[in-house]
């Protein structure tokens, strides 16, 4: 199954439980670095991109930090997709991998 499809399964699940997928809202892209200064520049080359981004240390005893990238979008499956192989590619370059989207219902 391609991520297209697989964003488009887990959307449709989503709009099945009675969420209106038209509305644009903040969604949230997760990404996982093995130390703090790749997570940082990974922040910064996102936010040049026009995502707002949060570095946040997740596991104190292997050193794992979490970089939320967000943008607000339609949640569409090209959308997500779309925004989701940009960041992957991105995140790469710094040893970093995603870790999942989501948002919240407005």
């Amino acid at each position: 199954m391609s991520l297209l499809d697989e964003n488009a399964e887990i959307l449709k699940r989503i709009d099945e439980g009675g969420n209106d997928l038209s509305l644009s809202r903040e969604v949230d892209f997760s990404h996982l670095f093995a130390d703090r200064l790749s997570a940082e520049a990974f922040a910064s080359d996102v936010e040049h991109l026009g995502f707002r981004a949060a570095v946040e240390k997740v596991d104190r005893d292997e050193g794992h930090w979490d970089v939320t990238a967000s943008k607000e979008l339609v949640p569409s499956a090209a959308n997500v997709t779309a925004a989701e192989e940009q960041l992957h590619a991105l995140a790469q370059v710094y040893g970093g991998h995603a870790d999942g989207w989501g948002f919240m219902n407005p």
